[in-house]
C-alpha cells in the first residue's frame, strides 16, 4: 500500500489544535502550581487546567483514530536508519505521554478525598473514575507524582520534537515540516486557534453567567451541647441565609445570626450564653459563615468556607442534604477554637462540653 506524501487535512488540523491546547494546558498547570492552596482563584484555575487536559485526551483519541484510517507519510529516503528509528520511538512516546498525562490527572482528582467535581469549561460535570475493588484515595499521592513527572517528560519530549522538526527543515532541507503544515499555513493556524478560542469562550460563558441571589426561607440555625452531662439545645431567632445560583447550580452561600437572639428556653441560660465569656453579644453581635467552595454531591452539596464567631475565623466544612427545596446539615465545632467560654471540659465535671453541634435547615431554590 502506497503511503501518502502529506498528512490529511484532518490530521493537520488535529496536530495544530492539540499543539495549541497542550500549550494552554501547560501554561495553566504552571499557573495553578504557583497558587497557594487558600487562594480563592485556585478553584477556577484548576477547572481551566482540567478542562484543557481532558480536551487533549479527546483530541488525542481522535488523532489515533484518524491515524488508523490513513497512514502517516513515509520517512524521507535520505534519512538514516537511526533517524527513522528515533522518529518512530519519539512519536510513540509522544502519543503515550499525551494520553497518559491527562489520564493521570483524571485519576488524581478522582482519588482526591475532597471530592471536588470537574466541570468541563463549566458546561457539564466530567465524571470521576471509579474502579471496583480499588481504593483510589490510597493512590492519590502516587497519581499526583505520576502527573508531575509525566508533565515534565512531555515538556522535554516536545522540546526535542520541535528541535528535530526545525533541524529537518533548515539543516537537512527535507519536507518533514512541510508535510504537517496546511497548504495555506495561515488557514491552518487560524483553525487551531479557533478551536482553542471556542473552548475559552465556552468556559467564559458558563463560568460568568449571571449570578442570582436568593434569600433562603424558613431558616433554622441552632446548636446542641452537653451541659452538666445532659444534652441542651437552642436556636437563634434571628438567622439569615443567602444562596447564590448560576443557573440552577448553587455556587455560594452566606449565613449569619444575631448572637443576642439565642433562645434556649431558660431565661437565665439565655442571659449567661449571650454575655462574656460566652457569645458576648454586646461586643460581637453577629456570627457569620461565608462559603469559599461549593461542591455538588450525590445527596446535596458540600460547603467549605470560613466561620467567624467572636471575631475569630476558622475554616470549616459541612455537608448539606437536599430534599426538594429543603437543605439540611450539621457540623461539629470546638467552642474553644472561637474563644467561647472559659475552661475546657473535664470528663465528669458539671460544665459545658467542648464539642458543639451546629444544625442548619432552610428552604432555597434559584
Amino acid at each position: 500500500m502506497t503511503r501518502p506524501t502529506r498528512y490529511s487535512p484532518t490530521a493537520i488540523w488535529l496536530h495544530w489544535s492539540m499543539a495549541a491546547v497542550i500549550i494552554a494546558m501547560l501554561i495553566s498547570g504552571k499557573w495553578l502550581s504557583g497558587l497557594p492552596d487558600a487562594d480563592p482563584i485556585r478553584y477556577m484555575a484548576a477547572q481551566w487546567h482540567k478542562s484543557f487536559g481532558l480536551s487533549i485526551l479527546v483530541l488525542a483519541l481522535w488523532r489515533l483514530g484518524a491515524r488508523l484510517v490513513r497512514r502517516a507519510p513515509a520517512h524521507p529516503p535520505a534519512a538514516a536508519l537511526w533517524e527513522r528509528m528515533a522518529a518512530s520511538v519519539s512519536h510513540l512516546l509522544l502519543y503515550a505521554l499525551i494520553l497518559s498525562l491527562p489520564l493521570s490527572g483524571w485519576l488524581w482528582v478522582s482519588a482526591s478525598p475532597l471530592g471536588i467535581e470537574t466541570r468541563w469549561f463549566g458546561a457539564f460535570v466530567w465524571p470521576a473514575v471509579t474502579l471496583p475493588f480499588i481504593d483510589l484515595v490510597a493512590w492519590e499521592h502516587s497519581f499526583a507524582a505520576a502527573h508531575y513527572w509525566l508533565g515534565t517528560a512531555l515538556i522535554a519530549l516536545l522540546a526535542v520534537h520541535v528541535a528535530a522538526a526545525l533541524k529537518h527543515h533548515f539543516f537537512d532541507g527535507d519536507d518533514i515540516l512541510v508535510r504537517i503544515l496546511a497548504r495555506r499555513w495561515l488557514r491552518g493556524t487560524l483553525a487551531a486557534l479557533a478551536l482553542l478560542t471556542a473552548f475559552v469562550l465556552i468556559g467564559a460563558w458558563n463560568w460568568h453567567r449571571p449570578v442570582s441571589a436568593a434569600p433562603a426561607q424558613d431558616v433554622y440555625i441552632g446548636f446542641e451541647a452537653q451541659v452538666m452531662g445532659a444534652p441542651s439545645s437552642g436556636q437563634f431567632s434571628q438567622a439569615r441565609i443567602e444562596a447564590r445560583y448560576r443557573g440552577a447550580a448553587l455556587i455560594a452561600l452566606s449565613a449569619e445570626v444575631d448572637t443576642g437572639s439565642y433562645q434556649a428556653g431558660d431565661p437565665q441560660v439565655n442571659d449567661a450564653l449571650r454575655a462574656a465569656p460566652w457569645l458576648d453579644a454586646a461586643a460581637f453581635p453577629v456570627a457569620q459563615f461565608d462559603s469559599t467552595l461549593v461542591t455538588t454531591t450525590e445527596t446535596g452539596v458540600q460547603l467549605q468556607g470560613l466561620l467567624r464567631i467572636r471575631g475569630i475565623e476558622q475554616e470549616v466544612r459541612v455537608d448539606l442534604t437536599r430534599d426538594g427545596q429543603w437543605l439540611e446539615g450539621a457540623l461539629q465545632v470546638n467552642r474553644h477554637d472561637f474563644g467561647i467560654g472559659s475552661e475546657p471540659y473535664p470528663p465528669g465535671n458539671a460544665t459545658v462540653a467542648d464539642e458543639v453541634t451546629v444544625t442548619i435547615r432552610f428552604q432555597s431554590s434559584p
